[in-house]
This record gives structure tokens, sequence and C-alpha cells, in this order.
């Protein structure tokens, strides 16, 4: 898009999940008692606070509390409201009402723009991620497992802290005996973990992206409501927790549309298959131009 590449020649590039590997398997009794959880996030921890400590560590002194303000607040703001900020942009003038609001100062846009593209890039994900399972936990929800590096580091998260989940069989057989597993991906809807949870057999849950600055959106690939479910903030998460953790026999039919919707739209045979089908339309189309 940046070099001016036509728009109509650009295709969504979904990262499909390999439905020879993630697909439902028998597990033995220990893998089921280790595996099998009401609620299951998948990411390695986002370490918020220890985030911050370090960027403090590398600033002067002068700077220290502003900073702190900055990023303390946006991790506040999310946590009450359940928004993100999806550009640069918006982190700019955060950076900035928030210094006028508390300072009545700014400081220069060099260092503005630093903040501003360390959160964007580097902040966010970790605030979002973070943020998720502190309203399941605060919700009253204990049944939960943590799969990733570093959840085992903070006590509010060490007794759900599972370590790293191998990808492959381990990871689908995971998916397969948690009852729910969480998206947290604030880059794209259709991230592959979505992909490897409903080929696995599992109920994935999505979070909500707006349309336009989803990098690649599950909404044009199955239906949200019938293939797959959303939450929206955190009343809405929780709202949706609550009721498929206590409507079995609809999380099992939503698991089995997702499976089917999935194998018949992400898999990588099926992306290959779209893909040369594409290459060979636009060949024709080329052709006939001449």
């Amino acid at each position: 898009k940046e070099v001016g590449y036509p728009k109509d020649r650009l295709i969504d590039a979904a990262i499909p999940a390999d439905s020879h590997i993630y697909r439902p398997l028998s597990l033995n009794k220990d893998e089921i008692e280790n595996y099998a959880c009401d609620i299951c996030f998948v990411c390695h921890a986002s370490d918020v606070d220890a985030y911050i400590a370090g960027l403090l560590a590398e600033v002067s002194e002068e700077f220290k509390e502003e900073i702190c303000v900055i990023y303390k607040g946006y991790q506040a703001y999310v946590y009450e409201t359940g928004n993100i900020f999806y550009s640069e942009e918006e982190f700019e003038e955060y950076v900035k009402g928030i210094l006028c609001f508390h300072y009545d100062s700014t400081l220069i846009q060099e260092i503005i723009n630093y903040l501003a593209s360390d959160m964007f890039n580097n902040f966010n994900q970790r605030v979002y991620r973070q943020v998720l399972v502190d309203w399941i936990l605060d919700a009253g929800f204990t049944n939960l497992k943590l799969w990733g590096n570093g959840w085992a580091t903070e006590e509010k998260y060490k007794k759900y802290a599972m370590g790293s989940a191998e990808n492959g069989e381990m990871l689908s057989k995971i998916y397969q005996v948690s009852k729910i597993v969480v998206g947290n991906n604030i880059l794209t809807t259709s991230a592959a973990r979505a992909w490897e949870t409903m080929l696995s057999g599992g109920f994935y849950i999505s979070n909500y992206i707006p349309e336009d600055k989803d990098a690649v959106d599950i909404r044009k690939i199955i239906e949200v409501g019938k293939d797959v479910v959303m939450f929206y903030n955190r009343e809405d998460l929780i709202g949706k927790l609550h009721y498929y953790l206590t409507h079995e026999e609809e999380r099992k039919i939503m698991i089995g549309r997702g499976r089917n919707a999935a194998l018949k739209t992400m898999t990588f045979d099926i992306l290959m298959k779209r893909a040369l089908g594409e290459i060979e339309k636009r060949l024709e189309k080329n052709k006939n131009e001449e």
C-alpha cells in the first residue's frame, strides 16, 4: 500500500493452521488432568510492571515521574474501559494530554514520538493481555491455566502458570480439553491460535478489533456468532465466559461449527488452492486484456 500497489490486487493473507497436526486427539488420564481447565490462555506473560521498571531505569531522573504516570495511566485506562489505541497517532495525543492535564507542560517532540512508538509497538499488547487475565481473575474465575513463559514470576498469576506449551500435538491437546480458549491478539482476529483451536476441537472466543484496524479480519472468513464467538468489552467477555461454561450443549455446537468452518477455509491445503486459483484468474485476465 505504501508504495502504491493497487488495493484491489491485495489479498488478505491470514496465517492458517495444519489440520494434520491440529486435530482431535486421544488423551491419556495424566494429559487430561494436566491440560483440562475452564479457561485457557496461550501467550507469554506480559510483565507490565517489570516493563515499566525497565524503561524507567533507562531514563534520566527528571522524566521518571511523568513516564510512570503515562504508562500506568494507560494500563488503568485499558482495565477500566476495555479500549485500546490502534495507532501511534492516538498514543501521541494521549501522551500530550496526560502531560498537559497532570503537569501543565509537555516534552520535546522527539521524546513524545519515542514514547508513542514504544507504547504502540511494545507496550500495548502487553497491557491488553495482562488486563484480560486480570478481568478473568477479578471476576472470580479460578479454573484458569496460563500457558507461556513468565507467568510464574508474579504472585497473582503464579498458581495458574503452566509453563510453555509445545507447538503441535501438546498444544492441540490443550486446546481440545480446555472449555474456552481466550483470544488475545490485538493485531488480527484471524490469528493462528484461532484456527489451531478450532481445528483441534476446542472452543475459541475472539477479542474484538475494529474492522478498519484488523490486519486480517476473521469476519471476512467465517461468520461471527455462528462459527466463532467474539467478545467486545469486559462485561461482554465475563458474561460469555459464564454463559458458555454453563451451557455445555451450545458450546459443543459452536465447537463443531468452528471446526467445520476452519476445515473449509483455513488449512494450508485450502489456502494454497485459493492462491493458485487467484493467480490463474489474474493471469487469464491479463492475457485477455492484451
